[in-house]
């Protein structure tokens, strides 16, 4: 179960937080790379693909994805392969603020629960394709200062 949190803090901003349990054991790196002008610091699962971070606008996304039994299905299988949500999430970051990036996020139809966010502004994405239908449905909310958000993939 991941979780992940965002919080309001008066002396700097908005402030995310992720637990990422899963049941294998990841192999973890970080890569730093530059795209549009545009630098991202990235968490990388290098077992699964999976990437989420901060860009140098600080613009942070970070994910509760809905597939992480596909993944480990795929893990236990032996396969390695490269995230499509790690890939949506690492463009995203090329944009320079968070409402930017969260079009584009929706654009390329991401789903699960995600923060998206700079010192200044958060907004929470929720989308879905699992409804049988596979049509993409998401909600988008503008998070208050004085409110905390907390979501799970469970």
């Amino acid at each position: 179960m991941c979780v992940i949190i965002a919080k309001w803090f008066d002396d700097i901003g908005w402030a995310g937080a992720k637990n990422r349990d899963r049941k294998y054991i990841p192999t973890l790196d970080f890569i730093e790379s530059s795209d549009h002008g545009i630098g991202r610091m990235m968490l990388h699962d290098l077992v699964t693909g999976y990437k989420e971070g901060i860009n140098s606008n600080g613009v942070s996304i970070l994910n509760t994805s809905l597939d992480i039994l596909d993944d480990e299905r795929d893990v236990d299988a032996g396969k390695v392969k490269s995230s499509p949500d790690g890939a949506i999430i690492a463009e995203a970051l090329t944009f320079d603020n968070p409402i930017n990036a969260v079009h584009h996020l929706i654009k390329r139809k991401l789903v699960g629960c995600t923060i998206v966010f700079d010192k200044n502004t958060l907004f929470l994405l929720e989308g879905s394709d699992q409804d049988g239908s596979k049509s993409y449905k998401y909600i988008v909310k503008k998070i208050p200062k004085n409110e905390t958000v907390a979501r799970t993939n469970h």
